[in-house]
């Protein structure tokens, strides 16, 4: 048995409240089966409906939460929200289930508020597309999440779908599909089977290369489309995702700067990790007018984007091994 564990039921309890460990050292500490006492006091949140009176400061530094039913609102400083973990009870604290996993989230929670910026769009030109993804579709991404961080990624919001929520607070909504990003050293070729065999999801098509220039598109059960692009190093300050054109079977890599560690932003009150300077990505991704709204009509993905450069071609041999349409 870990001594650490022993450490904590030698604490005292604060009025028969919860409280959750999150102090980050004392953590690492347990995964190191660490053989001393902890430092104390222990970071530690309750949850702000309960009231905890004359708190032993010398052994907790407690800070307060809300539940929002997908994660949890800590108000400290920096805000943070974190996605729901598993706990159990040692001693008087409950302690993270699986460690590794809660420093992994805990490391990505600082909240990036949205701009929440009032689109003016003319309608008739704005509501053409005639596939527009289905209201609440955030519960459908959200779903795909939590399956990505069980294969062992940090799957993270990227292309229109980062571009909306930090622009409008939402999904775009003449957007046609969502994006997410997954780090190529995060990604294994046993994820194509776990991804093929998702309930609530169909993989539609598989593209490129696993070690240059792969990607999934999956479509939700009656509802859209969800792409999920695998990102590469291009060189030590960016990386780069790419893309296909079935017809001219011609390349293309859209290079961006790298992220700047990864944080956290609400779409549609649900939690989805996003990069920190996520600014610098916008405006690379879509120039500096990246706040005005460019109908998904008029944008072509291989050359209206300012950083999309031409990445060669596939032959019809490659076309045939590397583009894969399942239905």
């Amino acid at each position: 048995r870990n001594p650490c564990f022993s450490f904590f039921e030698s604490l005292s309890l604060q009025n028969d409240v919860e409280m959750y460990l999150i102090d980050v050292r004392a953590i690492e500490k347990l995964i190191k089966n660490c053989n001393d006492t902890l430092e104390l006091p222990l970071s530690v949140m309750v949850d702000q409906s309960k009231t905890l009176h004359d708190v032993d400061k010398a052994t907790y530094n407690v800070t307060y939460f809300v539940d929002k039913s997908d994660f949890v609102w800590i108000k400290s400083k920096p805000e943070r929200v974190l996605l729901k973990q598993n706990f159990h009870r040692v001693g008087p604290l409950l302690v993270p289930m699986h460690l590794a996993r809660f420093l992994d989230h805990f490391e990505r929670s600082r909240l990036i508020p949205c701009l929440n910026k009032k689109m003016l769009r003319n309608k008739t030109k704005d509501q053409e597309n005639q596939y527009p993804l289905p209201a609440h579709f955030e519960n459908k991404m959200a779903e795909l999440r939590d399956a990505l961080i069980d294969m062992g990624t940090m799957p993270f919001i990227t292309g229109g779908t980062l571009l909306g929520w930090y622009r409008e607070c939402a999904i775009i909504p003449h957007t046609m599909d969502a994006d997410f990003g997954v780090l190529k050293h995060e990604y294994r070729p046993r994820m194509l089977k776990q991804i093929k065999n998702l309930p609530g999801f169909d993989l539609f098509k598989r593209i490129g290369r696993d070690f240059d220039s792969l990607e999934f598109t999956l479509v939700a059960h009656g509802s859209g489309p969800i792409d999920i692009f695998i990102v590469y190093d291009q060189d030590d300050d960016h990386v780069y995702t790419t893309g296909l054109d079935k017809t001219t079977r011609l390349r293309f890599k859209w290079i961006l700067p790298r992220a700047k560690g990864y944080c956290s932003g609400i779409l549609g009150g649900r939690l989805f990790f996003v990069p920190c300077n996520v600014e610098d990505i916008l405006k690379t991704e879509y120039g500096n007018d990246w706040a005005r709204d460019h109908p998904t009509s008029k944008f072509n993905w291989w050359e209206s984007s300012p950083n999309v450069v031409r990445n060669g071609e596939f032959t019809k041999e490659e076309m045939d091994k590397y583009y894969i349409q399942y239905y």
